[in-house]
């Protein structure tokens, strides 16, 4: 399917609710500067609450993007640009709240329903450099638009793609993050981690009011009363880009609809935030980014103090009704061990293959040399990953990008075993149902089926 740059731009800006009831709390993240919004993008036990529900109270979360710079839908093919988007990347992520829950206190637990989730906009992903599983192999970014399919963009069948002619990808909408406020001694550890894991030679974002390497004039860090230049306790704000035991950024397509997180308080209020919600994703989200859109995420909160049975669930858990099964049309599945991969001559030019490869990870420099990684998931994800890659591009034509674009928004890594010494192994599983047309006849064909 081609679509044109009028059709694109026919989609509708904002999609609001059927109803809203005047019992339901409402919070709205706008999408460039937060303050004075009910929006944040940092976590410190001193962030004011932006609104309050009681428990049960229907909350809904009118949520940015991860970013807050992707508006124009003529820029459909263009590659993703550092230097036009510096004065919003930095402010990621942009999240609606929080909304502190009445009577909870710290050391309760509560349990947050996802209660319906509607796209406001089109969604968009791209591959770039530094960012992602394969985070040292792309050379330039490669920016890709997601348009709604169907009758409702608010809930539409599928995503495409211009870049993508026969794909359709099923909408599966979720919240990339839903948080709580930290306390000071979460703060502490997780600012010392992110600072050893820098000095170790890995990749963090530590705390403070930074801007990630990024120039220009625009604040950054919010709410700025809180975490901004001149605030009360900027170097303490953590960033929101690792989840750890506020849940955070865990990127999990099971907090969808009808499935529940239970997670500890550790402020008065809890203080729950929501944002970088995806339209769908694969399991790695290996691209760093998934079909990222703004969204309407309504939720219900209950509130568990310690004499509830529900409060035995160790912090974070998601409950849920039923999983989605492993698949029940074709798929194929690309199989990844510890061992570093040679260069493929079919990319040459197109993506990096340093060897040995130049780990973004916490080991650093230890496993430059190293030609087989024992008993590591990220090595045999990585391996996995290529594979499927090279597969696309080899069937399909697909430049690097496109594969690792496609890939972040369908492909699940899944761990296929840990116990068999000193193997530890991952696949790569691409559903063939999203494809249509003459990809689909292609892919069949390649697989023999």
């Amino acid at each position: 399917m081609h679509m044109s740059r009028l059709a694109l731009l026919a989609i509708p800006a904002v999609v609001a609710f059927s109803s809203t009831p005047e019992s339901m709390v409402t919070v709205k993240g706008i999408t460039t500067d937060c303050d004075g919004s009910q929006c944040f993008n940092r976590l410190h036990p001193s962030i004011p609450m932006a609104a309050m529900a009681e428990p049960d109270q229907v909350i809904l979360f009118d949520t940015p993007q991860a970013t807050s710079d992707y508006k124009n839908t003529s820029c459909t093919s263009c590659n993703f640009d550092f230097e036009r988007n510096t004065k919003h990347i930095r402010t990621l992520h942009q999240l609606a709240g929080p909304v502190g829950i009445a009577g909870a206190v710290a050391g309760d637990k509560i349990a947050i329903t996802i209660l319906d989730i509607e796209a406001k906009t089109q969604g968009w992903n791209h591959a770039a450099p530094n960012l992602g599983m394969l985070s040292d192999m792309v050379t330039a970014g490669t920016f890709n638009w997601w348009m709604p399919k169907g009758p409702n963009p608010a809930k539409p069948d599928c995503w495409v793609s211009e870049l993508f002619p026969d794909v359709e990808i099923p909408y599966n909408p979720f919240p990339g993050i839903v948080t709580v406020l930290p306390n000071m001694e979460i703060v502490q550890r997780v600012k010392e981690r992110e600072i050893t894991v820098l000095e170790a030679g890995g990749t963090a974002q530590p705390a403070g009011s930074g801007t990630m390497g990024l120039t220009g004039d625009m604040p950054s860090a919010f709410p700025s009363s809180v975490c901004g230049e001149g605030g009360s306790d900027p170097e303490n704000c953590l960033r929101t880009i690792a989840p750890d035991v506020y849940y955070g950024n865990e990127d999990s397509q099971r907090i969808t609809v009808g499935n529940t997180l239970v997670i500890e308080c550790f402020v008065d209020g809890c203080g729950i935030g929501i944002g970088d919600v995806h339209g769908a994703q694969g399991d790695g989200e290996v691209s760093i980014t998934a079909i990222e859109m703004e969204a309407l995420v309504k939720v219900k909160v209950k509130l568990i103090k310690p004499d509830d049975p529900m409060y035995h669930l160790p912090s974070p858990t998601t409950l849920g009704a039923s999983l989605n099964p492993l698949h029940s049309s074709p798929f194929v599945s690309f199989h990844g061990f510890g061992d570093k991969p040679e260069p493929i001559p079919d990319f040459a030019g197109e993506a990096n293959f340093p060897w040995p490869i130049q780990q973004h990870i916490t080991f650093g420099e230890v496993m430059n040399n190293m030609t087989f990684v024992a008993d590591n998931l990220q090595m045999s994800g990585r391996n996995a990953l290529i594979k499927c890659i090279k597969f696309l591009h080899d069937v399909l034509d697909y430049s690097f990008n496109q594969g690792l674009i496609l890939a972040s928004v369908a492909v699940d890594l899944r761990v296929a075993q840990v116990v068999d010494k000193p193997q530890a192994s991952m696949e790569a599983y691409l559903p063939l149902d999203i494809f249509t047309g003459e990809a689909k006849a292609k892919m069949m064909a390649a697989v023999g089926m």
